[in-house]
């Protein structure tokens, strides 16, 4: 059995080596399937009823409507579409199935691109090295609107996960096999505003880095036409409006000078790692990287070839500061806690990514101490989230109570129904839950009233706290 396990990981036959890599990975795993367990708990908010109730009204064509005016995200808002088609045809939020879809292009599809590649890649490290990526992204602070929450993970959750492929996928690229690469950005592109800024960004060095050497990706044309499409739109359309939150009285809003500068120091403020509000969120992040820099098995590109990963380190940057900087130009305030979430994982991609761009003399020697770091980090990191993993199964049963008990009360032959809501738990309760009141149709009911009277077809909906009854 051993030795099975020693080829499966690739490691060579010492004892201490074998056990640090188990103990490091049954941490990252351990870690990915706590979380992954509250994948049930997910919640739906007013944009789901707001969308999905125009979608049962007009179908395809406000589809149409969203994307080229308002949602520039042709991938991430088809995959919504579709999702709302089956929950008309069901009756039934299958938030569990949607959102076990949308996890599973994050933390599977990676690694079966570095099975696919696992006599190159070395699979035990690259299993190691990504699977604690995955692990430490889900311990930031303030997760939930992008690992829980249907319509944010539909664009940033499918985001991360094309810019994580698109890491692993660049060694294949650099020995001609890009076709694969360039699809991947294709969709990144089209799942959210920041995914095309760090495609447009690059695909646009990237390519011209591949002009000067003579060795020219014309199928990079592709994903950067996609992500300055969504640009256009954005700037178009988007940018134009302000029925969102605007701070109308802001000096920062509307003012360019200003928004960039704003959108700089907040770049700047993501180097402090959002662990639980935790002072040594640095030493963290600097004994992270040295792990993952003893454990890099990409010592075998050439030098030319490992430069492409500072393409991707600088592009990762420029989509945190675009989404910061259009926050403030757009609202006149940073704006939200899926966009905060997504910039820390950006960062944290960013310098994994230039730890792949540095030279690699550390000898085989080196991979338990990286080994070590890394199990440093997860097994205090995990310590600090006890608590709050503890509380969400706590709570489990009362969470899918209430969502069991409000539809079928909307199934029920009535115009009116009861909207149960679940207790507020810190990992997966991410909005400010809707105060519990009667909601009556009118002709002054707010956009979420509206959403939700029309979704069920109701004239009347109460709002109540389950754990209160």
């Amino acid at each position: 059995m051993i030795e099975h396990l020693m080829r499966f990981l690739n490691v060579k036959r010492h004892p201490l080596l074998l056990l640090l890599f188990i103990v490091t990975w049954i941490l990252a795993l351990g870690c990915i399937i706590a979380y992954a367990g509250l994948v049930p708990l997910s919640n739906w908010y007013g944009d789901e009823y707001i969308i999905f109730g125009v979608y049962q009204r007009q179908g395809i064509a406000d589809l149409i409507s969203r994307i080229i005016s308002w949602s520039p995200r042709p991938f991430s808002e088809i995959v919504l579409y579709l999702y709302s088609k089956v929950i008309i045809w069901a009756k039934a939020p299958l938030v569990t199935p949607f959102m076990t879809v949308i996890w599973g292009c994050y933390f599977l599809l990676p690694l079966w691109v570095i099975w696919i590649y696992r006599k190159r890649y070395h699979f035990g490290r690259m299993s190691i090295m990504c699977l604690s990526v995955m692990a430490l992204s889900l311990m930031m602070d303030h997760i939930s609107q992008v690992f829980y929450w249907p319509v944010g993970s539909a664009a940033y959750l499918l985001t991360l996960s094309g810019i994580f492929l698109t890491l692993l996928l660049i060694p294949q690229a650099e020995r001609g096999k890009k076709g694969w690469l360039a699809l991947i950005l294709c969709l990144t592109a089209g799942a959210s505003e920041m995914g095309a800024a760090f495609v447009l960004c690059f695909s646009s060095f990237y390519g011209l880095w591949r002009f000067y050497i003579k060795k020219p990706y014309w199928s990079l044309a592709f994903p950067w036409l996609a992500a300055f499409g969504v640009f256009f739109i954005t700037f178009l359309e988007r940018l134009q409006k302000s029925e969102e939150i605007g701070a109308s009285d802001s000096l920062i809003q509307n003012h360019l000078p200003a928004s960039l500068l704003s959108g700089l120091k907040e770049i700047a403020e993501l180097f402090y790692l959002p662990i639980m509000n935790f002072s040594f969120g640095w030493a963290f992040l600097l004994l992270f990287c040295v792990g993952i820099y003893f454990l890099c098995p990409f010592g075998f590109l050439k030098t030319r070839q490992k430069q492409v990963f500072l393409i991707v380190s600088a592009s990762l940057l420029f989509a945190a500061f675009f989404s910061s900087f259009a926050a403030f130009y757009h609202f006149g305030q940073s704006c939200c806690e899926r966009h905060d979430t997504t910039r820390h994982i950006l960062l944290l991609f960013a310098l994994i990514s230039l730890i792949f761009a540095l030279p690699q003399p550390i000898t085989l020697r080196m991979i338990p101490l990286g080994l070590c770091c890394i199990i440093g980090v997860l097994s205090s990191v995990i310590l600090l989230r006890y608590d709050d993993i503890r509380q969400e199964y706590r709570a489990y049963n009362m969470v899918i109570e209430a969502r069991h008990q409000s539809w079928a009360s909307a199934k029920q032959n009535s115009r009116e129904m009861v909207l149960y809501q679940g207790p507020n738990i810190p990992i997966t309760t991410g909005f400010s839950r809707f105060i519990p009141q009667k909601v009556q149709r009118t002709s002054h009911n707010e956009l979420w009233q509206k959403g939700l009277l029309d979704f069920f077809d109701k004239d009347v909906i109460w709002v109540k706290n389950i754990a209160s009854d």
